[in-house]
């Protein structure tokens, strides 16, 4: 599994575990398959099926010898057209060959402008407000990471706060992205007003768990394990906080009733019945969250 050497090997697995969940998820996809890509002789991208890390290769390659448009051309390619390779292509398109284009931003401005344009046009999609929820949450993802790559993920909440005043049904699609943002804002509102309890508990769940499974890896690195084990139970104690403080100072109905689903939807998904809530914070489990062993 190439993917997970080397993220086990990359100082991206000193990231905080939100960030290592995206890595690690992409990682695992990554390593199903060898993705693959090509140029032909004009230097126009091309892609097969099978993916797109050689055209990174490419864009590299052009970049380290000056050849900036021919970089930035199949930058700007790779992030759009690597949909269509959906989620097995993400750790290429939005992990090196990003950083590749942002990179190439600093010293070729009309990289700079590509970017610009593109955030600017993920922006007008997602306003209309005609997307399919599908459709919506791609968009948003991508207008999130590009946000996040080039230091402005204040503008992806703005853009969430527009969506929430003109298009509820697609703020609804893509709240899950931003809800941890809205708590650490003190959005409780805004937050209950979308918020799914027993999927966002769910969620929660199921990123400690994959996390955990991920760090089991022979290829990871038994620190970097441990510390990935480490921070998946702080994310999930965390997750389910922002969880129970949105029913709790979000002004939603019967919040001892949710909060005890919370606690359920925990203890059915991790397979065990210690868990419970007491005064607003998660208590229980009496040897803690299980380990890798136990979830096996």
């Amino acid at each position: 599994m190439p993917g997970i050497a080397k993220l086990a090997l990359s100082k991206g697995a000193e990231m905080q575990t939100g960030a290592i969940l995206r890595a690690v998820v992409v990682a695992y996809m990554l390593s199903i398959g060898a993705y693959n890509a090509y140029c032909d002789d004009s230097g126009s991208p091309e892609a097969t099926e099978d993916g797109l890390s050689r055209l990174y290769d490419a864009a590299m390659s052009n970049f380290r010898e000056g050849e900036y448009s021919r970089a930035n051309s199949k930058c700007t390619w790779m992030f759009i057209n690597g949909q269509r390779y959906g989620s097995d292509a993400d750790y290429t398109r939005l992990g090196p060959a990003l950083a590749l284009w942002v990179k190439l931003a600093s010293v070729y401005p009309p990289a700079k402008e590509s970017i610009s344009e593109l955030r600017g046009s993920l922006s007008d999609k997602l306003l209309k407000g005609s997307l399919e929820p599908d459709d919506a949450e791609d968009a948003f993802r991508d207008l999130l990471h590009l946000n996040r790559a080039i230091g402005l993920e204040s503008n992806t909440l703005k853009t969430f706060r527009d969506l929430d005043a003109r298009h509820e049904s697609t703020a609804r699609a893509v709240y899950p992205m931003v809800q941890n943002t809205l708590v650490a804002e003190g959005e409780y509102a805004t937050c209950a007003k979308y918020l799914s309890v027993e999927d966002a508990a769910s969620m929660a769940v199921k990123k400690y768990k994959t996390i955990v499974e991920v760090a089991g890896y022979e290829y990871v690195l038994a620190e970097i394990a441990e510390r990935m084990k480490a921070e998946a139970n702080e994310e999930l104690k965390s997750d389910v906080q922002n969880i129970i403080d949105i029913i709790r100072k979000g002004g939603m109905a019967k919040p001892g009733d949710l909060m005890a689903k919370v606690a359920s939807v925990i203890n059915k998904d991790l397979d065990t019945h210690s868990f419970e809530i007491k005064d607003g914070v998660l208590m229980g489990g009496s040897k803690g969250l299980p380990s890798a062993a136990e979830l096996e």
